[in-house]
């Protein structure tokens, strides 16, 4: 079934897309790159937690979004990045089922999980991060594909790799999602917070994360889940848009915890 362009140029853009700053689409603020900030006179190393101020157009939906309370006055509030937050979802929900979005029993995962078996009875969730990265080349020209695309045309940018990782990881038997959000990454104390989708797979009773678009990086990623998306049918385009409606407009890095 063709799926609406004009609705996928918005999702496009939503996550990883490739609006500019000063940019708007349907009255969404400016989503990929995210005007950051360093006020910090101490050094953050690597390993340590990061003490951020994050700003919204909507303060009291980012707020809730991470579990702060705020005033109603307030146009910012801190938060530190330390363990990666782990979102609510349904509870009913196994995360292995094959879905619209997330559709692996399609044909094209054939050669796929061909590839996978011959290398190890059970991949782990860090070498399948290392295939997709490997196997899926970044471009800015693809929209939010499905996985089945995804896996017949091994392009596309970080929401192609967030639905092929978690499309792999349920082929295999292990729990996945996707969930979209903002990654700070840092090389020394050199600081950029983007819009970014990347999946999550569950192990030992915690979801972590697996980024195949960010594996190559050298920089650190600090990641920052604003919302799952839990509707991977027909309808999961509107679930995009329903998430980014909380977004984040700035980020000022004020240092170490």
């Amino acid at each position: 079934m063709r799926r609406s362009r004009a609705v996928l140029a918005i999702v496009s853009m939503i996550a990883c897309g490739t609006l500019a700053a000063g940019e708007d689409a349907a009255g969404l603020a400016p989503l990929h790159v995210i005007p950051t900030e360093y006020k910090s006179a101490r050094p953050i190393t690597t390993d340590s937690a990061a003490r951020v101020r994050l700003s919204g157009p909507d303060m009291r939906a980012l707020a809730k979004a991470f579990g702060v309370r705020i005033s109603a006055r307030q146009t910012s509030f801190d938060y530190v990045i330390d363990q990666y937050p782990q979102m609510r979802g349904d509870p009913t929900r196994t995360w292995l089922e094959s879905t619209f979005m997330i559709d692996y029993t399609e044909p094209e995962f054939e050669p796929l999980r061909q590839e996978l078996a011959a290398r190890a009875t059970r991949t782990s969730r860090p070498q399948l991060v290392e295939y997709v990265a490997g196997l899926v080349e970044a471009s800015e020209e693809r929209d939010w594909d499905l996985a089945s695309v995804v896996a017949r045309r091994r392009k596309g940018d970080c929401s192609e790799h967030a639905v092929l990782t978690a499309a792999l990881a349920r082929l295999q038997g292990m729990p996945a999602r996707v969930v979209i959000g903002v990654v700070l990454v840092s090389e020394e104390q050199k600081f950029g917070a983007f819009g970014h989708a990347w999946a999550e797979v569950l192990e030992d009773g915690q979801w972590k994360v697996a980024d195949a678009a960010l594996h190559e990086w050298k920089a650190t990623a600090r990641y920052l889940p604003i919302g799952l998306v839990e509707d991977e049918g027909m309808g999961y385009a509107m679930d995009l848009v329903r998430i980014m409606r909380v977004w984040i407009d700035r980020v000022v890095v004020l240092g170490p915890r």
